[in-house]
């Protein structure tokens, strides 16, 4: 089963991260940490977050790789 993709913006991002409808999930470094969870949000902010690469986890939806600047 193909998962759906998440509309998750902007990409890079600085300050805060949108998702096109509410989701639950977590931010991960590229360590494997999680650096942030959330449940059922619109957005997350991400602004005390290190610049880098991370991986977004919807549950449902495809991982995405985000770039926080």
């Amino acid at each position: 089963i193909e998962l759906p993709r998440l509309n998750v913006y902007p990409n890079p991002a600085k300050d805060v991260l949108y998702f096109s409808q509410p989701v639950s999930g977590m931010l991960v470094d590229m360590y494997g940490k999680a650096v942030a969870n959330f449940t059922n949000a619109s957005n997350i902010n991400i602004s005390s977050l290190a610049a880098g690469n991370y991986i977004f986890r919807a549950e449902g939806f495809k991982v995405e790789k985000i770039i926080i600047q």
